[in-house]
């Protein structure tokens, strides 16, 4: 599969740091250690006054809902935040520091509507929930914030406003909101990047689609809210631009598309305040491809940035183009010292530049590293927040920081186990499966907001049917459910959390006709199936577990069914009304088994076991800038990075 920041992340918070390259020397790259409080950051670094550096993880953290975490240039780690849902949830964009002080960034889910906030946190930890966005007046910040003159902040939100294709807003550093514009697709749509305030006193910005040819646009808007389109990309001069613009010092502005130019793979462009628009580079695939973060202006004039993919192993580049469009590739990233860096950089006061990857590493969920001007490259911090070693499933972190799993067979009755493993190799059998109390757990566990780990059995339990169980640290097991056939049958995917509190998951049988259910169980153990799945025409036998969307949907796939019998794409609210989004129909693929992931775009990301022509299949769900891309057995599957939907 977002996963296509798969994403993204996208780079989004503000970029005005000097940065110089000298030569296009390759760089050398070593890791330095790992850590597991957080996974997957998206967004660019940012260096505080105290000489740290600060930044945004999209998930992780206590209940997977991301964090804020600070680190020194030599690599001590520190969360100073967990997000909650209620107060936010999953920072995409960086963050930036005020003039009291004090970081300000958004996050692209929770809140009181779940639309998104604002917040305010401090060097030492305290968070301060500045405003939650209600879809009228904005839904869904990707981009970070930047501090006007006027001491105001200003940013974009994705989705919501008046036509819901984003708004331009405002907010003052005690939480005052005001609505500036809303994108009516003509004038733009969707903007994933934040805004820069240019010397003339404007503000600046893209759109990721919209304008005369749905391509996107470069806007302007001074902080009264008066918008002008500056261009609407064509496609063949580039589309879809994701990153926040750089003025140069010869006051025109740089940026980057995500797509279009010569091969499609992304460009990097010039525009004037007036809006004349020079392309000064088309991206090849072997130089670099998609290009998702800013530029930054080096010393010597010259611009410096990151694509996303592309270069010698296809995990993206760090490259060099000048005013004039003389470009270089600098670095292709290698996967174990970082992979797909969405974002870009930041040069530290101490000479050495700062960035993250939103995979590779350690345990591939993304780094923070360093690299200096030589090209001497540490990876600070390794994400590795539960990709696991054992079959069938992964691990999950716990609070305690040692990590969770589970085993298909093996155990006191050779029925399966939950293990913990220590970051140092000591393992611990936490518990024996029976098969009264369940029998060959598949899915990995989730933990639970009260530190507990939940999980399914396929097999087993008072039926046979499978189960749903909750352990703690220690190793205590509960039976919260035992299915029988009728209320669902062989759970084979994970549980997910929704923002409710409660778990979410599928049975691949059962229901009221035997093709598997969609249920609901809270932690004490209430289950209610939302849903039965019928011999065909709605799909039937989903294999996958759920995906939370950003819109409090949950996304997921049935292996059969559909109106050709080859699988769905299904949509599902809390309360169970059910809507079949998309069916396969062989040529544009068949059996969809894993999991759907959403994608930097807004889209949502799953591959077919079987079927599938030549082109890659993509059908659309409402609002257009959330969408689902399915990626067939004869395709190349996407990276997969899960985003909100």
């Amino acid at each position: 599969m977002n996963k296509p920041t798969l994403l993204s992340t996208l780079a989004t918070a503000a970029l005005g740091f000097w940065l110089s390259f000298t030569t296009a020397q390759a760089q050398t790259f070593e890791t330095v250690f790992s850590d597991n409080q957080g996974r997957n950051p998206y967004a660019n670094l940012i260096q505080g006054s105290d000489g740290d550096f600060y930044g945004t993880t999209y998930q992780g953290g206590t209940i997977n809902s991301g964090t804020v975490f600070k680190i020194t240039a030599s690599g001590t780690h520190t969360v100073l935040h967990s997000f909650n849902s209620t107060n936010g949830s999953q920072p995409y964009a960086g963050l930036v520091q005020g003039s009291d002080g004090s970081f300000y960034g958004t996050t692209v889910n929770g809140g009181a509507s779940n639309n998104g906030t604002v917040f305010k946190i401090t060097a030492s930890g305290t968070h301060t929930l500045l405003h939650s966005f209600n879809n009228t007046n904005g839904s869904s910040p990707f981009a970070g914030l930047v501090q006007g003159s006027d001491g105001s902040f200003y940013g974009t939100t994705s989705n919501g406003g008046a036509s819901n294709n984003g708004t331009v807003f405002k907010i003052t550093a005690s939480g005052t909101h005001t609505l500036l514009h809303s994108f009516n697709s003509t004038n733009g749509s969707f903007p994933r990047a934040g805004l820069v305030q240019g010397s003339d006193g404007n503000f600046y910005g893209t759109t990721s689609s919209g304008g005369a040819s749905g391509n996107g646009t470069v806007f302007k808007i001074t902080s009264s809210g008066t918008h002008t389109l500056l261009h609407s990309f064509n496609g063949t001069n580039g589309s879809n631009p994701y990153a926040v613009l750089v003025e140069g010092s010869d006051g025109s502005f740089y940026g980057t598309t995500r797509e279009g130019g010569v091969s499609n793979d992304g460009t990097v462009y010039k525009i004037t305040s007036s809006g004349t628009h020079t392309l000064l580079h088309s991206f090849n695939g072997t130089n670099g491809r998609n290009p998702q973060a800013g530029l930054v202006l080096g010393s010597d004039g010259s611009f410096c940035g990151t694509t996303q993919y592309g270069g010698a192993s296809d995990y993206g580049t760090v490259f060099k183009i000048t005013a004039s469009g003389t470009h270089t590739v600098l670095h292709s990233f290698s996967n174990t010292s970082g992979s797909y860096p969405w974002a870009g950089l930041v040069l530290g006061s101490d000479g050495s530049f700062y960035g993250t990857t939103s995979g590779g590493g350690a345990s591939s969920y993304g780094t923070v590293y360093k690299i200096t001007s030589s090209g001497t490259h540490s990876v600070l911090h390794s994400f590795n927040n539960t990709n696991g070693i054992y079959p069938p499933a992964g691990l999950v972190l716990g609070s305690d920081g040692s990590f969770y799993g589970t085993t298909q067979q093996g155990g006191a009755s050779n029925y399966g186990t939950v293990f913990k493993v220590t970051s140092s190799g000591t393992h611990t059998l936490l518990h024996s499966f029976n098969g009264t109390n369940g029998s060959s757990p598949y899915a990995r566990l989730v933990l639970g907001s009260d530190g507990s780990f939940y999980g399914t059995t396929y097999q087993g339990g008072a039926s046979s049917y499978g189960t749903v169980f909750k352990i703690t640290s220690s190793g205590t097991h509960t039976l919260l459910h035992s299915f029988n056939n009728t209320n669902g049958s062989s759970p084979y995917a994970k549980l997910v959390l929704g923002s409710d509190g409660s778990f979410y998951g599928t049975t691949y049988q059962g229901g009221a006709s035997g093709y598997g259910t969609v249920f609901k169980i809270t932690a004490s153990g209430t289950h209610t199936v939302l849903h039965s799945f019928g011999i065909s025409t709605n799909g039937r036998n989903p294999y996958a577990g759920l995906v939370q969307g950003s819109d409090g949907s949950f996304y997921g796939t049935t292996s059969n069914g559909g109106a050709s019998n080859y699988g769905t794409v299904f949509k599902i609210t809390s309360s169970g009304t059910h809507t079949v989004l998309h069916s396969f129909s062989n040529t544009n693929g068949r059996t969809p088994r894993a999991d759907l992931l959403v994608g930097s775009d807004g889209s949502f990301y799953g591959t077919t076991l079987l079927g599938g022509g030549a082109a890659t299949a993509r059908c659309s769900r409402s609002p257009p800038a959330a969408r689902i891309r399915c990626c067939t057995a004869s395709t190349i599957p996407m990276v997969a990075i899960r985003m909100p939907g």
